[in-house]
């Protein structure tokens, strides 16, 4: 096994909550209504910065999936 179920569990858990909290910080950011061109420009940044989260979250559930793929191909051969 590649990584044992326990730590994948936990790992699993933790990028379903990034994944989450990544959705609510764009709901928010988003909700917050630009009112002045500095107010709009700052809200752009945090957005963009929810976003570069989100890419990095989406490639940590790819390792995930890539893992798990693994470590039940390595469990049906033996």
């Amino acid at each position: 096994m590649i990584i044992d179920t326990e730590t994948f569990a936990e790992v699993e858990s933790s990028v379903t909550q990034a994944l989450q909290g990544v959705g609510a910080a764009t709901q928010l950011v988003k909700g917050l209504g630009p009112q002045t061109e500095e107010a709009r420009a700052y809200i752009g940044r945090l957005l963009n910065q929810v976003l570069e989260i989100q890419i990095h979250v989406q490639r940590a559930c790819a390792v995930l999936d890539a893992v798990k793929e693994a470590n039940q191909e390595e469990t049906s051969h033996q």
